[in-house]
């Protein structure tokens, strides 16, 4: 369709949803009500089945909590986006990586580099690279692009996984099994985090060991980008 190239939030979401039910990401990322003020003059049908869970009609509550959350936001003092920040976290990561690379002589100067460029790798994934998927840097597409690709060619992590997991799949269906692709679990996973999840002894002590195991998670990261590409899913969340 045109209208992609005439969405306020631009194409590259039209890419990533084309062929989907996308009934509650419009709900979540636009304001209440544009559902019905918007999307009705493009109604050709109703779907016969769904792949994905099925919500309840929304109820006055819910409408009326959502109206609420949006004043007390307009009324915070909170401020998105932090360009302090993100400049700090840039910069943070340019500084490691030439010192490591080029400036240290000796291995604890080049250990205390790949510390500070590990600590900025992670806040860059945690904020400006998180911040631009959940289309919070101003209401530009291009800025949420050019944030975004930095998780991909300074990370090495793929921006294009990370959308469809986290804000087109466990926002829409949090902690819904088989649908949210952030609680995916092996069937004796190293932790429990599903209270439906079945127990195993060392589920016991994992307040001890995960903590550790997370600091090679970047690992994984990376080599799960790459099955669920080739695989083309992420659990029951499609990838086009």
């Amino acid at each position: 369709t045109d209208y992609k190239y005439k969405h306020p939030g631009g194409s590259d979401i039209f890419e990533f949803v084309g062929g989907k039910d996308i009934t509650y990401a419009f709900d979540v990322y636009h304001p209440l009500n544009c559902a019905e003020a918007v999307l009705s003059k493009f109604k050709i049908g109703k779907l016969t089945s769904h792949q994905l869970p099925v919500f309840p009609v929304e109820s006055d509550f819910h409408k009326a909590l959502r109206l609420r959350i949006k004043e007390v936001g307009q009324q915070s003092d909170l401020k998105a986006p932090n360009w302090f920040l993100y400049a700090g976290i840039y910069g943070l990561f340019a500084a490691s990586y030439t010192y490591a690379t080029y400036l240290a002589a000796k291995w604890p100067n080049v250990l205390v580099g790949a510390v500070g460029l590990g600590i900025a790798a992670g806040l860059l994934g945690m904020h400006p690279m998180h911040d631009a998927s959940h289309f919070t840097i101003t209401h530009k597409p291009w800025v949420w692009r050019i944030f975004g690709a930095t998780h991909d060619f300074l990370n090495g992590c793929s921006h294009l996984i990370w959308t469809y997991q986290h804000p087109l799949g466990h926002h829409l269906y949090t902690n819904l099994p088989g649908a949210d692709p952030d609680i995916v679990t092996s069937e004796r996973d190293i932790r429990r985090i599903k209270p439906y999840q079945q127990w195993w002894s060392w589920h016991w002590n994992q307040a001890y060991f995960v903590p550790f195991l997370y600091g090679v998670l970047a690992v994984k990261t990376r080599l799960q980008d790459l099955t669920i590409l080739l695989s083309g899913a992420n659990d029951q969340i499609k990838i086009n």
